[in-house]
């Protein structure tokens, strides 16, 4: 992973890009939760980056916080557990890590165009604010031996710092996609989860895409890989199509997104908390929602995939 949200962060004068208001005793960017499932509530742990996290957005306006409010009589819990610039493999390594922990019954994660990246795009911008002795900087600046040494070895952090790819390289390999996706499905196997992967449009000015298609094909290159892995997977794109289809001349960078094509807004936020209470409908009926884990968990990919 690299990296994580403080636990029991407070500022009283966020701005919502480095400062969030607070995060809860866990390091998520969420309301306090038990490790232990209240009685009769089902679970559903959101992974992802800054999408999920809610980069921009004050904490009742992200996408977990809209999807809890969906459901009634406080049933279901939606636990944020999005990081900035996470790559899927450390999404779900932190699933692994720490979302286990809290039993969910379905795990919803959002794939965003950029996890191709075989790094955590945040190292560079962490590192780079790091407090190094005086002494160190002034050799790094002053000894080519020094210098040397402390990036073929991360002295300091300087490796990862100049080369993040080279250091992430060594956690995360050349393929993150595919053997987070496979590592995934494992854990939905072996943990009796319900996996969902939806994946995340970008919003231009006249028109919303999705991009990555595979070649001379229209299926996307995620969906063949989730598909490989038998995991089922919804496009976004239809559904924020479906809303601005009601609306009279309105650019989708604006209204969806916080004017950088991808970040939501209140609005895409609530758009797509409406969407994945659909897609969660369509996996898990409706004596689902309250015993998931006993009744709709599928054993073979192939019948999830069907699903």
């Amino acid at each position: 992973m690299g990296f994580e949200l403080k636990p029991n962060y407070r500022n009283a004068n966020p701005d919502y890009e480095d400062r969030y208001e607070r995060t809860n005793a866990h390091g998520q960017r969420d309301r306090e939760r038990s490790l232990q499932k209240p009685q009769g509530v089902r679970r559903v742990v959101l992974l992802g980056d800054s999408i999920v996290e809610g980069h921009g957005l004050p904490e009742e306006h992200t996408i977990s916080r809209q999807l809890e409010m969906l459901f009634p009589n406080q049933q279901t819990e939606v636990l944020n557990f999005g990081v900035s610039s996470y790559c899927t493999r450390s999404e779900v390594e932190l699933l692994e890590v720490k979302g286990l922990s809290f039993n969910p019954d379905a795990v919803v994660l959002v794939f965003v165009e950029n996890d191709f990246l075989n790094w955590n795009i945040e190292h560079r911008q962490l590192e780079s604010i790091l407090q190094r002795p005086h002494w160190a900087e002034q050799l790094f600046v002053s000894s080519a031996l020094f210098r040397m040494g402390a990036l073929s070895v991360n002295l300091f952090s300087y490796g990862v710092e100049f080369d993040p790819h080279r250091w992430s390289h060594k956690a995360i390999g050349n393929n993150n996609v595919v053997v987070g996706l496979k590592r995934f499905a494992e854990l939905a196997r072996m943990h009796r989860f319900v996996p969902v992967i939806v994946i995340w449009p970008r919003f231009l000015d006249d028109e919303i895409i999705h991009m990555q298609r595979m070649p001379a094909n229209k299926e996307l290159v995620v969906e063949r890989l989730a598909g490989a892995s038998g995991i089922p997977s919804f496009r976004l794109g239809p559904y924020f199509e479906e809303d601005l289809a009601q609306r009279r001349r309105v650019n989708p960078r604006r209204l969806y997104s916080q004017g950088d094509m991808y970040h939501p807004s209140p609005t895409g936020s609530r758009v797509a908390a409406a969407a994945l209470k659909k897609i969660l409908n369509e996996v898990m009926d409706d004596q689902g929602l309250q015993q998931p884990t006993e009744t709709h968990f599928v054993d073979h990919p192939a019948e999830l995939a069907a699903a």
